[in-house]
């Protein structure tokens, strides 16, 4: 109907948030005008999006720690499939069939915005991986997809955003 709305920008970069997971996200934004598209929140939007297909778990959570409280909220849902992603190719990069590594749980806690180094534990066990009181042994072979959907808790990245 040719209809502006001062915040259509913003919404339309919601929407692209929401549809990370969704291939067919991108496809919407040529379709969006000019100066919907040239905003910094579809942007910001389209950048998180590549950010994400190109699984590049440092910049993700990066962008979580610099974005709004709102944007933050939004990429929370994806927490699971990115630490997922990470720990998959954390392994595959550093360990050969043979060998892992052990690599400190406060780390992972920093690099992947786990709430703590027992939530990060927790997570890495359901993927199978050896866990103790302060190191997780990656394993190329040990990777596995847990029984279960895992979803992400409250994490501080987000609350001290507040």
């Amino acid at each position: 109907k040719n209809i502006q709305c001062p915040n259509e920008a913003e919404f339309m970069a919601y929407d692209i948030l929401l549809g990370l997971a969704d291939g067919d996200v991108l496809r919407q934004v040529p379709r969006y005008p000019q100066h919907i598209r040239d905003s910094p929140e579809v942007q910001f939007a389209v950048y998180t999006l590549s950010v994400y297909n190109e699984n590049n778990y440092v910049r993700f959570f990066r962008l979580v720690k610099s974005t709004t409280l709102l944007n933050a909220s939004l990429l929370h849902r994806y927490f699971p499939l990115m630490r997922m992603s990470a720990l998959s190719c954390i392994a595959n990069a550093y360990c050969t069939a043979r060998q892992g590594i052990l690599l400190p749980l406060a780390e992972l806690e920093r690099l992947l915005c786990f709430e703590s180094a027992p939530e990060a534990a927790m997570f890495c066990q359901a993927h199978g991986f050896k866990v103790n009181e302060t190191h997780v042994r990656l394993r190329k072979n040990a990777f596995r997809q847990p029984e279960e959907r895992q979803t992400a808790l409250k994490t501080r990245v987000i609350s001290d955003k507040r």
